[in-house]
């Protein structure tokens, strides 16, 4: 299979990343598409959506500072004077405001790179409806019975790969996006970013040559992302009548991993980990007779988690010499089941 010459990043790219574009697999991204000249496309609805996406949860996050502000007015208007007592600028065009530093974050990232905006333009509506009326992909029964917008999407990536003569990746963890690339020849699918980074460093001999070291060295891996989430993890229970005592981690093992950017004697990897770990827990009861007591049991949860993480080797490339600039997708994990036995 050829290397493609543009990208395409479906909306769920993002959102997987939390619309961090200072993330390492992003800035790993802009820095393929610099070394091999190959152009971010990006279809309207899909820059609709990314946009619509990130509005959403601008809006979301105001409405929980306006939702601080006022409890705080509300309970503790005699701490105005602290310096970091929440105070939201009464904005009336703040949601302008939101929306102008959405669009502004994404131009951004866009700019980082060759970006095509690709219009509606040389679309056929009517194979579109013919997919959508015979159910055929990226159209599903159930749940995908509407997927419009990534069926207009993948249309405007194959006009563009017609015109140009060229392969478009598409790189989507959405199944339906590649059931619908398979209906085009000139799509290639790509299920993450990680995937998509690791195929075009696929010819370099290092590759294989670091993922050996890394496997034979795995065990300091694990020992890495453990203090990592040791020392930076969040636990807490769903249910707020239980109350932590302690947390007991068992240690991370990483499942995979896929190089995603070379350097010299060092390279990245994203990774998908899991643990298990133990809590103890307290919790109020109540005696027969009514008078309160305290419970205290444990629980095991398993997680899982991915990320990214530098890697270093020795000068000669002989053997792993460090682990660092770690970064995982989440630090806050959510305890889900009961010490109670009743």
């Amino acid at each position: 299979m050829s290397t493609p010459t543009a990208i395409c990043l479906d909306t769920e790219v993002f959102e997987r990343l939390n619309f961090n574009f200072a993330a390492t697999m992003l800035q790993e991204f802009v820095k393929l598409c610099k070394e091999r000249e190959v152009n971010l496309l990006v279809p309207g609805p899909i820059k609709d959506e990314i946009r619509r996406h990130m509005f959403d949860r601008a809006v979301e996050l105001d409405a929980a500072l306006d939702k601080v502000e006022h409890d705080a007015r509300r309970k503790c208007s005699f701490l105005e004077s602290w310096d970091r007592y929440p105070k939201v600028p009464k904005e009336l065009d703040r949601r302008a405001r939101l929306r102008t530093l959405c669009v502004d974050a994404w131009d951004g990232f866009a700019r980082q790179v060759t970006t095509d905006h690709l219009t509606y333009q040389g679309v056929s509506l009517a194979a579109i409806m013919s997919k959508y009326h015979f159910m055929h992909p990226p159209f599903a029964p159930g749940e995908k019975r509407k997927e419009f917008p990534d069926a207009i999407s993948l249309a405007i990536l194959d006009v563009y790969a017609r015109k140009h003569n060229t392969t478009v990746g598409v790189v989507s963890g959405d199944g339906g996006m590649k059931a619908g690339c398979d209906g085009y020849q000139n799509l290639l699918y790509f299920p993450s970013l990680a995937s998509l980074l690791e195929s075009f460093l696929a010819e370099d001999e290092r590759v294989d040559l670091y993922v050996n070291l890394i496997n034979a060295s795995i065990d300091e891996l694990n020992g890495v992302l453990s203090q990592e989430v040791s020392e930076n993890g969040s636990f807490h229970h769903n249910d707020r009548s239980y109350k932590k005592v302690r947390d007991v981690l068992l240690g991370v093992d990483v499942s995979s991993f896929d190089v995603i950017g070379l350097g010299i004697n060092e390279c990245t990897i994203a990774f998908s980990a899991g643990f298990e770990s133990e809590h103890e827990l307290s919790w109020e009861d109540f005696e027969p007779d009514g008078r309160p007591y305290e419970h205290e049991g444990w629980i095991k949860e398993e997680f899982g988690f991915g990320g990214t993480a530098k890697i270093r080797f020795s000068a000669d490339d002989q053997e792993l010499v460090s682990c660092d600039q770690v970064e995982i997708d989440t630090h806050n994990f959510s305890l889900s089941k009961t010490p109670r036995s009743w």
